[in-house]
């Protein structure tokens, strides 16, 4: 999981310096002496290196020095001070906030059988099984500390909890952090009450996902209803509807 961080932030950090260079930039594209298609045609890469040499000519060194310097010096400051997770998270959750990313009930013919078979511990050391829980809605969701959507995504979901309860929808939260301890952290600084668990055995193949965060909705019956790979807003009136009406058909 360590490598696995380290492939995502080197990989957003760069591509994050890259779109604010090419937003900079290209408002000096008028100055320059060549047209806008030419312009688009090329490489990123390229059209910074066309603007920046552009723009050397017009300003000062020392203006220029310090305008890339700022460009480049927030975002990597961002990230090695530790607030990355939290800063992408942030601009996650206002997309959310659009509605335009939302759980859908998927059709019956997509629909898969549930794997009951699931053991699990909660963060105050207990036992579990998915079996516990048969016969009633249960909402499984895969989150780790260190991920940016699953972050921006855990306020609808705890609105979501304080809406519904435990009595009609049992909340099944399964924390992938190497450490523990930071995930506790994590969700103690957020006020965050929905119960927590860890992976406590086999790990059925139903759940697996190379995303995170996945979600899965069981209904009563043991069928997968709904199944999100990636962060979408559970606090809305029409997924809500939806969740009381598989618990009021039990």
């Amino acid at each position: 999981m360590l490598f696995t961080n380290i492939f995502y932030y080197s990989s957003i950090l760069p591509s994050t310096i890259l779109f604010i260079s090419l937003n900079k930039a290209s408002n000096d594209l008028a100055l320059t002496n060549i047209t806008s298609s030419q312009f688009n045609s090329t490489n990123p890469l390229t059209r910074i290196i066309i603007l920046l040499i552009k723009n050397m000519k017009k300003k000062s060194t020392k203006r220029n020095i310090f305008e890339w310097a700022l460009l480049i010096g927030v975002p990597l400051v961002i990230y090695l001070a530790g607030w990355h997770t939290e800063v992408i998270g942030t601009i996650q959750r206002l997309v959310l906030s659009t509605g335009v990313i939302q759980p859908k009930i998927l059709p019956a013919s997509e629909q898969q059988q549930a794997d009951y078979n699931f053991v699990l511990k909660s963060f105050d050391e207990e036992f579990t099984s998915l079996e516990n829980f048969k016969g009633k809605t249960i909402i499984i969701n895969f989150w780790a500390s260190w991920c940016p959507p699953c972050i921006a995504e855990m306020p609808a979901l705890q609105n979501l909890y304080g809406k519904v309860g435990r009595s009609k929808v049992e909340f099944i939260m399964i924390n992938l952090d190497d450490d523990i301890q930071k995930a506790k952290d994590f969700l103690a600084s957020k006020k965050y009450t929905f119960p927590n668990y860890r992976i406590a055995g086999s790990f059925p193949t139903i759940y697996q996902s190379s995303t995170i965060p996945t979600t899965f909705v069981i209904s009563p019956e043991g069928k997968i209803v709904v199944k999100v790979k990636g962060m979408a807003d559970y606090n809305n009136d029409d997924f809500i509807d939806e969740l009381l009406k598989l618990s009021a058909a039990n």
